[in-house]
């Protein structure tokens, strides 16, 4: 699991830069501003599939999220809910149901 590093959006048009998505996953400290972004460069739809930190209700567990990304398409997820925030490491975590040709990148602003 690689761990991000967030990159500030101070103004429009600033530059983001994409890395590829991580076959274990990926986590990045948490904000509560935060937002995923995941380029789907493949002819497939890619889930995104966010740890839950926070049991179900009725209380069975932790219930993650699930988000699916199109096939060539740029995901937004904010990752900013303080349910997401893993209590011992301070990470928001995260894996995808495929990796190729599957970029992504951290942001906040």
């Amino acid at each position: 699991m690689a761990t991000l590093t967030k990159q500030t959006i101070a103004t429009a048009g600033t530059a983001v830069t994409l890395a590829a998505a991580d076959n274990a996953g990926d986590a990045v400290k948490h904000e509560s501003n935060l937002k995923l972004l995941v380029m789907n460069g493949s002819v497939s739809s890619v889930d995104v599939t966010i740890v839950s930190e926070v049991a179900a209700n009725p209380p069975t567990g932790p219930e993650n999220l699930v988000f699916t990304v199109p096939a060539g398409e740029l995901g937004v997820i904010p990752i900013g809910n303080g349910g997401y925030r893993d209590a011992a490491t301070g990470n928001v975590a995260w894996s995808y149901s495929a990796v190729t040709t599957v970029d992504v990148a951290v942001i906040s602003g």
